[in-house]
């Protein structure tokens, strides 16, 4: 969270030229290669916020202020 990126725990099969979609909204993983889909608990809209802004420390700069304040 802090740069940006997310961590995600999910029992994914992939190999390293599989092309994998995230989808953080919705809490899906899917195998594109394999056709496999996988799911997770979605992410708060505030936490995407922060991805999206690259990380914490840049939300803060930009916004003055934390998502949760």
């Amino acid at each position: 969270m802090n740069v940006g990126l997310p961590a995600i725990e999910t029992e994914v099969e992939a190999d390293q030229w599989d092309l994998v979609k995230v989808d953080l909204e919705e809490g899906r993983v899917e195998n594109i290669t394999k056709s496999l889909i996988f799911t997770f608990k979605p992410f708060p809209k505030e936490l995407i916020e922060v991805f999206d802004e690259g990380g914490i420390v840049e939300y803060f700069k930009r916004r003055g202020k934390f998502p949760w304040e």
